[in-house]
């Protein structure tokens, strides 16, 4: 059947929707997101509305994945109906947001209905992907775009993960996942040379980037897809010796630079009002000294500039171990600490209360040079691969979350507690004072709120993605 004017118009909506939420979905201001909403879903009712009215048929349900989203479009609702929602505000909001997704999905079911819509669709994804991506970067480096970013009220970037306009490191990484994994499939299947140069840049610079929001769990993900694609590649052929010997190579001189550009120190020069140093590997029960060389500007001979010594045990407890404050300084100042058993980490927070400029130049620990700032390469890019391990706070803490999610779907598991079932819900589960927005587990989340309708219909979906994902490549 010819393509007629309203699916044309429906794929220009659908395209536009992509590139605006790349853009706004991490806004601090809603009202974008909402009115993309409701503009999305008033079409994809008069579009199916005026499809009915010329008599077409399987606009809903076109396969069994289509009924299992259905069934767990239904399981969103199961809470209100079933009178077990902890936030009526929260369901309703829940409600609204997850229908208009769908509604959105319904478009994309009628209108990219064969190959070359399909193809044409996935390199928008890219494409689109390519706007967090640039702005992420951006931050990194140059900081070019932060007064776009002031202009649309996007949540500000992490000084330690990347977020870019996501406003949340593991919804990027989640997202460029899936693009990276789309871009792998279209590497794959293209027999085009330039193409595949772009798919295969694109998937270099991609996963460098899911590195830098420091997601463990996605970045897992999409190095066992990449590995996958590998060994099937080689199987099929479709990968040379010549790309894996490029590719190991570069591995290898990335490394090279890495192991070169942490010996290379640049000095700390402090302007703003107050900068945190996290310093990781500190033994329980341990004597430290940490000796500080420092040159101040200012005139000042009073105390106008501060260190302190903050242990921060697994509980997010602090402790002040040292501080010392001065005023006029060019030399050395020392600190002596003494950790307890539970400390987890140590942060050196330096006040810089007239905004006048401090430069750490040198910081030895027990004698020992530490680095606090890195001349030819980002913190971001260190933070990475130091934070990789079980002595990470973040792993435990994961575990803990999901415990307490437990408790939670075992009251609330059957129907579901509706929107925002974690945030409310959390604080009478946890066995100490933690914060968190997420259960950092989309499953657990979606079974807590939506209940077992809403986590089988769920994990369907998943699988039968997953299914033709493989299959497509």
């Amino acid at each position: 059947m010819k393509t007629n004017i309203l699916d044309k118009i429906g794929f220009i909506v659908i395209i536009t929707t992509i590139l605006l939420l790349n853009l706004f979905i991490g806004s601090n201001i809603k009202d974008p997101i909402w009115i993309i909403q409701v503009i999305v879903s008033i079409f994809a009712f008069i579009y199916l509305v005026i499809k009915k009215a010329r008599k077409e048929t399987n606009l809903i349900i076109k396969s069994k994945i289509d009924i299992a989203v259905l069934i767990f479009m239904f399981s969103i609702i199961i809470p209100y109906i079933a009178n077990t929602y902890v936030s009526l505000e929260g369901t309703i909001n829940f409600i609204l947001k997850y229908w208009s997704v769908y509604g959105f999905y319904i478009l994309i079911r009628n209108i990219i209905i064969d190959n070359k819509k399909l193809e044409l669709f996935i390199k928008w994804l890219i494409y689109a992907s390519v706007i967090p991506i640039l702005f992420g970067i951006d931050k990194m480096t140059f900081n070019i775009a932060e007064p776009f970013l002031n202009l649309i009220n996007a949540v500000k970037i992490e000084d330690v993960r990347m977020i870019s306009t996501f406003g949340y490191a593991n919804t990027l990484a989640a997202y460029l996942s899936l693009t990276t994994s789309l871009a792998i499939a279209c590497y794959s299947n293209s027999k085009c040379k330039s193409w595949k140069i772009t798919y295969g840049i694109y998937i270099i610079v991609a996963s460098i980037t899911i590195l830098l929001t420091q997601s463990k769990m996605v970045f897992g993900i999409v190095g066992i897809i990449l590995l996958g694609f590998i060994f099937k590649g080689i199987k099929d052929k479709k990968i040379s010796k010549k790309w894996i010997l490029l590719a190991i190579l570069a591995i290898f001189l990335f490394f090279t630079y890495f192991f070169i550009a942490i010996q290379i120190p640049k000095n700390l020069e402090i302007t703003q009002k107050e900068k945190t140093c996290v310093i990781r590997g500190i033994e329980p029960n341990s004597k430290y000294t940490f000796a500080f060389k420092l040159d101040t500007e200012t005139d000042k001979n009073y105390d106008c500039f501060e260190i302190n010594i903050i242990e921060v045990n697994r509980y997010f407890a602090e402790k002040n171990l040292g501080r010392i404050s001065f005023g006029k300084f060019s030399g050395t100042k020392t600190i002596n600490i003494e950790t307890t058993d539970l400390v987890d980490h140590i942060e050196i927070r330096i006040s810089n209360l007239l905004e006048k400029k401090i430069t750490v130049s040198e910081l030895k620990i027990n004698n020992k040079p530490y680095i606090l700032e890195y001349k030819i390469i980002p913190e971001e890019v260190v933070r990475v691969f130091t934070t990789f391990n079980f002595k990470n706070p973040s792993v435990w803490q994961r575990v803990d979350y999901w415990t307490d999610g437990f408790e939670i779907v075992k009251k609330y598991g059957l129907f579901g507690a509706g929107g925002n079932a974690w945030r409310i819900l959390y604080g009478q589960e946890q066995d100490y004072l933690y914060y968190a927005k997420e259960a950092h587990c989309y499953l657990l989340e979606i079974w807590m709120s939506f209940g077992i309708i809403g986590i089988l219909s769920y994990l369907f979906v998943l699988a039968i993605t997953m299914k033709n994902s493989i299959e497509w490549v």
